[in-house]
Order: C-alpha cells, then sequence, then structure tokens
C-alpha cells in the first residue's frame, strides 16, 4: 500500500519548513495533501507568499483512515492560538491531532508541533 501524508499548514506558515517536508515527500514518491488550518484554502507564509492548498482542516475530520501520517508544519499562528482557539479551524485542528493520536498515527512537528500535540492529551504517558 502507498503511504499518504495529511499535512497540516496554518496561517500564516512557516514557509521554510513546508517546503521541506513537500520536497522530502516528492522525492521519495510519498503522496500528500495539504490542508489549511484555516477557513480557505488560501494562506500565506510567514514571509507573505501567498499559497492556494489542497484543501481545508474541516475536510479533514472523518477522513483520518485514508492518511497513515500526520505532519504539523507550524507558523506565526501559533503564537496567537489562545486568542483563537474557539474559532472552527483551530477547534478542528485539535479534534485532527486527537484523532490521529488516538489510532496510533505517525505524527510529526515542528516549532510548537510538540505544544499543539500536548494540548489534545495524546502526549501522556
Amino acid at each position: 500500500m502507498a503511504k499518504k501524508v495529511a499535512v497540516l499548514a496554518v496561517n500564516p506558515v512557516n514557509g521554510c519548513g513546508l517546503f521541506q517536508y513537500l520536497e522530502a515527500f516528492f522525492e521519495n514518491g510519498i503522496s500528500y495533501k495539504v490542508f489549511a488550518v484555516s477557513d480557505t484554502k488560501e494562506i500565506k507564509t510567514n514571509s507573505g507568499i501567498n499559497l492556494t492548498v489542497d484543501d481545508v482542516i474541516a475536510n479533514l475530520k472523518g477522513h483520518e483512515d485514508e492518511f497513515d501520517a500526520l505532519v504539523f508544519s507550524c507558523g506565526d499562528a501559533v503564537p496567537v492560538f489562545q486568542q483563537n482557539a474557539d474559532k472552527p479551524y483551530n477547534v478542528d485542528l485539535m479534534q485532527v491531532i486527537k484523532t490521529f493520536g488516538d489510532k496510533g498515527k505517525m505524527m510529526i512537528g515542528h516549532c510548537a508541533g510538540a505544544m499543539m500535540f500536548d494540548f489534545t492529551g495524546i502526549t501522556k504517558g
């Protein structure tokens, strides 16, 4: 079975981190789909580059079994997460992370990724 990765990109996303993940997947023949942690597929990098990604996080909910792993690509949106935790896309983010963790799937993140994983309770033990 071919491996498939769900990539979460906050808005704004750390472009360097995101592009390194995507390049590694491309070079190794690993299928991926990028989901914006936003209510729109149009996001930016933290340096202001406009990106249109594959889908939004709301459409990943309920489809976690279609992916073998989750990658959390951090960015400048995380430092203000607390102020926006009640936004639907951030609620979806936490639910998706929790579901991947509960299913025992491989999860990778940089920067504040571990903090987000911890917020869901999946790192206990």
